[in-house]
């Protein structure tokens, strides 16, 4: 019975996951993630059996029980993350240990050894994401718990620890590329996704601050440069798997991506008015045009979306407004009709993406 529970919430787990992946409009995920951490406490999985002395659990049983927590609490920080509701499990709540560095025929056997770390294998790219989920759950209750102060020191201190924690993952990537049995593209973007997004929502209500308190530097800085990392400054090829799901997906798969582009609008706009925190030195020169470059990459990736199925084009509008208005500033001419001709140009492509759904839909019914 244990075993067919197991299996229960592997496939719950894949639900969710295909929920996120498919649904564009989909923002209930978050709703599934809390009765998973609920079902795998009730399995026990929070306890590492190795450490509770449960000599009857083989050992092919105990690393798969390890690899689903392990899936579990990255569904719940990220679920968090998203949706602004606390996790419903503490860093203390758990000693389950890591997964093993083997491949899944390694680890169904009884006895069998882990590889070297820089060596790459299934479970190598979730080993990585385990280093740091302790600190990302803490942050995630730090942002999301109700009445909670928010002091400075404190997420100084918990970007402290999250950068500590991924120090040297990097390298280990860099290792495995070389190895003769690489990750794939998808598994390293996903994992700079999963944990770099994290320092956005960490530091992005004091960088909201900063634009106006000097003191706030160091958050403007850390925004700007997360957000540059998560938003490609190119529209990607629809073929490459990453990007098909960027279009496809709802939750973490799409609201990462929203709040970076609106940061670093809100930026370019401050640059224009005030000077803003970038001076008019060649690099700052340089990252100004690649903010820009990624906003303007985000509203054709936002197209792309809307002939999938997308309904809201708030978000869009609004980058669309913010991007027109830095125009204008910059152009010295007045603001308004600036804004009005970036809006009407847009809906123009919105419209065209819409008359061509419809005639989709109109075939498919023939």
């Amino acid at each position: 019975m244990d075993q067919l529970d197991l299996d229960d919430l592997r496939i719950q787990c894949l639900f969710l996951f295909a929920r996120h992946a498919t649904d564009v409009n989909n923002d209930k995920c978050w709703l599934s993630s809390d009765s998973l951490v609920r079902m795998a406490m009730h399995l026990g999985l929070h306890f590492d059996p190795a450490k509770h002395e449960l000599s009857d659990i083989p050992s092919s049983e105990i690393e798969a029980r390890r690899r689903l927590w392990a899936t579990v609490l990255e569904l719940e920080v990220q679920s968090s993350m998203d949706h602004g509701g606390c996790p419903s499990v503490d860093r203390e709540h758990y000693d389950c240990a890591a997964p093993s560095n083997v491949d899944d025929a390694d680890a169904e056997g009884n006895v069998s050894v882990p590889r070297t770390e820089s060596q790459p294998t299934q479970s190598s790219i979730q080993i990585l994401l385990m280093r740091s989920i302790r600190t990302r759950l803490c942050i995630a209750r730090f942002l999301n718990t109700f009445q909670s102060d928010m002091f400075f020191d404190t997420a100084l201190r918990l970007s402290s620890e999250l950068a500590e924690s991924l120090k040297g993952c990097p390298n280990i990537l860099e290792a495995y590329r070389r190895s003769t049995t690489p990750p794939t593209a998808f598994q390293t973007k996903m994992y700079d996704l999963l944990t770099r997004r994290v320092f956005l929502g960490l530091h992005h209500p004091f960088a909201v601050m900063g634009m106006k308190d000097p003191s706030y530097y160091y958050s403007c800085k850390m925004c700007i440069e997360t957000s540059l990392f998560l938003c490609p400054k190119t529209t990607l090829s629809s073929e490459e798997d990453f990007q098909r799901l960027r279009l496809s997906g709802s939750g973490l798969l799409h609201n990462s991506y929203t709040p970076s582009v609106l940061y670093m609008c809100s930026e370019l706009i401050d640059q224009a008015e005030e000077g803003g925190h970038l001076s008019t030195s060649p690099l700052e020169t340089s990252l100004y045009k690649d903010m820009r470059i990624a906003a303007e990459s985000y509203m054709d990736s936002a197209l792309g979306r809307i002939n999938l199925g997308e309904i809201s084009i708030r978000c869009c509008l609004a980058v669309c407004y913010l991007l027109a208005r830095v125009d204008a500033v910059k152009a010295r001419t007045a603001v308004e009709p600036r804004i009005m001709e970036a809006l009407g140009k847009y809906l123009e492509r919105y419209h065209g993406c819409l008359m061509g759904r419809m005639q989709e839909a109109s075939e498919l019914t023939v």
